[in-house]
This record gives structure tokens, C-alpha cells and sequence, in this order.
């Protein structure tokens, strides 16, 4: 299966040339209410392996976590 991102307008695949990461949708139902209001599609349900690429998100939207790059809520 091919991994590529759903938010709207979006074309980016993930690719073995290309360094690009991809965030699931989180499993909270808060931050996961708001990355989905933040990718606008209409009547869409989300599976456990619908992702959106990293060129959706700006350097505030993350927070550094043990070391760890985190996307965090309102991106």
C-alpha cells in the first residue's frame, strides 16, 4: 500500500528517493477532532493508517519531546 497524504490538495507520497515524513492521525479524540478539522475533508473517516506529510505543518506546530519531534495540536 502506498502511503501518501490526506489532507485536502495534497499529492506528496511516501517515496524511497525522496525524505519526507508522514504523522498518523492521533488517537485521542481531542487532538485527533482538531488534526481533522485542520485537514478539511468533508464526510471523511480517517483509518488507523491515514497519515499527513510534514510540509502540512509549520515550525511552531511541533514540540520538542525526550528528544523527539511531536506534531502538536492547532497545526
Amino acid at each position: 500500500m502506498v502511503e501518501s497524504c490526506s489532507a485536502v490538495n495534497c499529492r506528496n507520497r511516501r517515496r524511497k528517493d525522496v525524505t519526507m515524513k508522514f504523522y498518523r492521525i492521533p488517537t485521542d479524540p481531542n487532538m485527533r477532532k482538531l488534526w481533522l478539522h485542520a485537514i478539511r475533508r468533508e464526510n471523511f473517516t480517517p483509518s488507523t493508517t491515514t497519515a499527513i506529510c510534514e510540509k502540512r505543518f509549520t515550525p511552531e506546530d511541533y514540540e520538542l519531546i525526550s528528544r523527539k519531534n511531536l506534531a502538536i495540536e492547532g497545526f
